[in-house]
């Protein structure tokens, strides 16, 4: 928060002045709009409304809580189609005098500073690193140990205490710790576990044969984030360590903000970025299809009264196209009447806010909104058993690829993957023995590739692979060698070990060559 606050206090104090530099020019609008003889009345007044709506908007947005209240007098007076043309002179009257005081006031009083959310992000360099430290007893190393190492993770084992506690010291921290509790001693080591614990955690991962309750409220005392039986499920393990990867976390939400006033959408893109999220901010609103594409937003917030169209009317269109049912639409305006709020939700909206809105009230409920709409759409896009992208959506994902090959623009390997004798492990040991080798090869998938391609279950037992710009020997080099891990791995079903092959092939596309190469790998 140290490094983010002055930048976002330094661009509100920039919007803030602009409005203060800008708003004579507003009120003179709402002059020359009611002097205009070349008006009709109904034009006129119409005018003077539409600028008095976003004069009270942005006065309220920056803080100037006089100035917003005399212009949505003015804004609702001008809503009566009936007034006498007297009554509006009267209120602009009143107007500039507020204006006035407003201005006389402000220039001699420093502008308040607005703190950021607690929850916003530092800047601050990620403290862990990424290697994972193993402890475990002298002798064999166990299954475990060996097969991690296949899932792409960097690991550093030890066998003892001493060497274990001074590597700790010395080492940059681990991204996790994995303690096979036999070393401890029964549990005895855990308060030393908790010296390298705090106040800076380093995630520990405890395998243990002490299942009762007692000992893992010990562990959790001394900072144990998974606590697993031994031997350990090895896909349960890797699960484990992911969450704790830096490639796991969330990536910053990404809002549109479609406001016709640059200074109001500027300060809800400084309050939302000062919190850590990115935001592309559209003026025009019938220009928001090409954001729409390529920013591919968590969140579209929305005014609602807008030249060229309303917001309402926007976010029906943007309802009508099936890729973007998901994408959360949050309409934030001065509109007080609940029914008029209540007919924007059922008509595309997920939530409306009331200028002026508080920027932790801002972020909180954009946050919120955001997050819970990712995870919706994810569960639309993504298998529900291994994660990964599904039949449809994989497909969908290749189509863009296949386009920049057309465009001349590089090339393009699509691979697809299937696992030997499925069937017989379904018969064999049940559903739920195959579902954790699926789960064991998608997790496998998404380690080793890189984070440039893309990963679908096909269906079934089979998967698909996007490798953009992969040549034909790096695609079967990689996937070579994920087919030879993944058959090195033991599965244990009861009181069986199960090895498990794979088989691949796959092709290059690029523009001179629709399939210039294919490989296929196998036992």
């Amino acid at each position: 928060m140290a490094e983010l606050q002055p930048t976002y206090l330094a661009q509100l104090k920039v919007l803030r002045d602009n409005f203060l530099r800008d708003t004579p020019a507003r009120v003179a609008d709402i002059q020359a709009a009611l002097d205009n003889q070349d008006l009709g009345e109904e034009e006129r007044l119409r005018s003077v409304h539409q600028v008095a709506h976003k004069l009270a908007g942005a006065a309220g947005t920056f803080g100037f809580l006089e100035l917003m209240a005399a212009a949505k007098v003015l804004e609702n007076t001008t809503g009566d189609l009936e007034l006498n043309p007297e009554a509006w002179r009267d209120r602009v009257h009143d107007l500039f005098r507020v204006l006035r005081q407003t201005l006389d006031q402000e220039s001699a009083t420093p502008a308040e500073t607005t703190p950021l959310p607690a929850h916003a992000p530092t800047s601050a360099a990620d403290p862990l690193g990424t290697e994972v430290f193993l402890l475990f007893p002298a002798g064999a190393v166990p299954d475990w140990v060996t097969h991690l190492a296949s899932f792409g993770f960097s690991c550093r084992s030890f066998q003892d205490c001493p060497t274990f506690f001074t590597a700790l010291r010395d080492s940059r921290p681990p991204v996790a710790i994995i303690d096979d509790e036999a070393l401890a001693d029964g549990r005895a080591n855990l308060t030393a576990f908790s010296e390298f614990l705090s106040p800076d955690p380093i995630p520990l991962i405890m395998l243990s044969d002490w299942p009762d309750l007692k000992s893992r409220i010990q562990a959790v005392r001394a900072g144990c984030r998974f606590y697993l039986s031994k031997p350990p499920d090895l896909l349960a393990l890797v699960e484990a360590i992911e969450t704790f990867l830096p490639n796991s976390r969330p990536s910053a939400l990404k809002v549109l903000v479609v406001e016709d006033d640059p200074l109001q959408s500027g300060h809800h893109a400084a309050v939302l970025g000062g919190a850590g999220m990115e935001v592309v901010e559209v003026n025009d609103p019938l220009k928001i299809m090409g954001p729409l594409i390529e920013h591919r937003p968590d969140l579209i917030l929305m005014d609602v009264h807008m030249p060229g169209c309303t917001g309402v009317e926007l976010a029906m269109a943007i309802r009508q196209q099936e890729a973007y049912v998901g994408i959360p639409i949050v309409f934030v305006s001065q509109e007080r009447a609940r029914t008029r709020q209540l007919e924007a939700l059922s008509k595309g909206g997920d939530d409306f806010l009331t200028k002026p809105v508080a920027p932790q009230d801002l972020t909180s409920i954009v946050e919120t909104r955001a997050l819970r709409g990712r995870v919706l759409r994810s569960h639309m896009v993504r298998d529900s058993l291994t994660g990964l992208l599904n039949h449809s959506t994989i497909l969908d994902r290749l189509k863009p690829e296949l386009a920049r090959v057309q465009r001349g623009d590089g090339s393009v390997s699509f691979a697809m993957l299937d696992i030997d004798e499925f069937k017989s492990v379904n018969d064999r040991f049940g559903h739920a023995a195959g579902d954790r080798v699926l789960r064991s090869l998608a997790r496998m998938l998404q380690q080793r590739l890189r984070k440039s391609d893309l990963v679908g279950r096909y269906g079934g037992e089979e998967f698909a692979v996007v490798l953009p710009d992969a040549t034909v020997n790096d695609a079967a080099a990689i996937l070579d060698d994920i087919r030879v891990s993944f058959a090195a791995l033991e599965f244990t079903f009861g009181l069986e070990r199960v090895r498990v092959n794979l088989q691949c092939g796959h092709c290059r596309i690029s523009l001179d060559s629709r399939c210039r190469a294919a490989h296929r790998c196998g036992r």
